[in-house]
């Protein structure tokens, strides 16, 4: 896989990316200064999401479903979507200052229209998250673009993500798969870090990982284990942060993984 000009896989450095999420808590100077911080600590690429909260909402269950356990129980998805939403308005001037700083912007999309808007962007590659790793027709309209698309494994069966591999590689050569549990955070003793080995030779695409772990300890064994991807989230400040606060990695310790990693590679 190439992304930019970035050769990833075997025998590469492990490609960093961080995730903005909405650790920009409504400010469009923090999303810039957290992408402006992704660069200085080395990562190589930053990723926003592109959604709209209430339509996003209603396809995983409900703008009023409630969720019960978990870092967020109590909050409905909507309420949720609502705070960490990325304003679309935000997008081209994101875009045009990572450009300006020389660092690989992207995003997550979670339907077609997101795609087709993304694409007037020049977004270089496209992430669907596990959530949605079963959803056909959006990895089919991902990877229409011909761009490299990552997927994110979650809670996706092998034959979801068999169907959804096999539908993107009749668009483009270039699929990677992020290894990642559905619990935020995640503890240590939820991850398997024979999984990444085994969906490489299930699959035959270059595999990493999705942290949501709390600290670094966690990716930097999956770089171990052969992932030659990371992705983190990233905030400004833990005390000041969002909703992803409790698993995202501070600027200072960003540097710290990107360091860990490649000494793990």
């Amino acid at each position: 896989m190439n992304i930019n000009g970035r050769e990833i896989g075997s025998g590469h450095p492990p490609y960093i990316v961080g995730e903005v999420s909405g650790e920009h808590r409504g400010s469009f100077e923090n999303a810039r200064d957290i992408i402006r911080a992704l660069k200085e600590a080395g990562a190589d690429a930053a990723k926003l999401q592109h959604f709209g909260p209430y339509r996003l909402a209603e396809a995983r269950g409900g703008a009023d479903k409630v969720l019960t356990e978990g870092l967020w129980a109590g909050r409905s998805l909507l309420s949720i979507y609502c705070e960490t939403v990325t304003p679309k308005s935000w997008f081209p001037d994101l875009f045009a200052y990572a450009k300006e700083i020389g660092i690989t912007l992207f995003s997550s999309v979670f339907d077609e229209d997101g795609v087709d808007y993304l694409e007037t962007l020049g977004c270089p590659t496209y992430k669907v998250a596990s959530r949605e790793a079963a959803d056909v027709d959006l990895v089919k309209a991902a990877a229409s673009t011909g761009k490299p698309l990552i997927i994110s494994t979650g809670t996706a069966t092998d034959d979801e993500l068999g169907r959804s591999v096999a539908a993107a590689a009749k668009h483009t050569n270039q699929i990677a798969l992020l290894y990642c549990v559905s619990e935020y955070p995640t503890r240590m003793e939820s991850l398997d870090f024979d999984e990444i080995g085994r969906l490489r030779h299930r699959f035959q695409v270059p595999v990493g990982f999705s942290d949501h772990t709390v600290g670094i300890d966690a990716a930097v064994e999956a770089v171990k284990a052969g992932a030659c991807i990371i992705e983190k989230h990233i905030t400004l400040s833990r005390a000041e942060g969002g909703l992803d606060a409790a698993f995202s990695l501070e600027p200072h310790e960003l540097k710290e993984l990107v360091q860990r990693v490649k000494d793990a590679h």
